[in-house]
């Protein structure tokens, strides 16, 4: 969520290139913005897209202090892990969903 003053004004960050989906400061006081998750991330499209955010962001919001970014996928390649080689700044989570199945056991009598 964003708050500007205190209050709440919106829970994605619009720019006038995009919208930036969590934009959040983190605790050394550089600003961070993240992508949308991805499930198969497509490297030129969301480095480009992110490292486009980073610097609107530097230059717009956090006067010159610098940006992270955040990309988060269901996972990681070799071309990803390329293309991150050359861009600083950027940061990779892997998420993992997983759930567990109970049988119920209803209750044998209410009174």
């Amino acid at each position: 969520m964003i708050e500007e003053g205190g209050e709440l004004a919106s829970q994605q960050y619009k720019t006038d290139i995009g919208i930036i989906d969590i934009l959040a400061e983190d605790k050394k006081n550089q600003a961070a913005c993240r992508d949308r998750i991805r499930e198969e991330p497509n490297e030129r499209r969301h480095i480009g897209q992110l490292t486009r955010y980073m610097g609107w962001l530097e230059e717009h919001k956090t006067n010159g202090r610098l940006t992270k970014g955040i990309i988060i996928a269901a996972q990681y390649d070799n071309r990803l892990h390329y293309a991150l080689k050359k861009v600083k700044d950027v940061e990779v989570y892997l998420y993992r969903v997983s759930f567990k199945l109970e049988e119920f056991q209803p209750l044998s009598h209410i009174r």
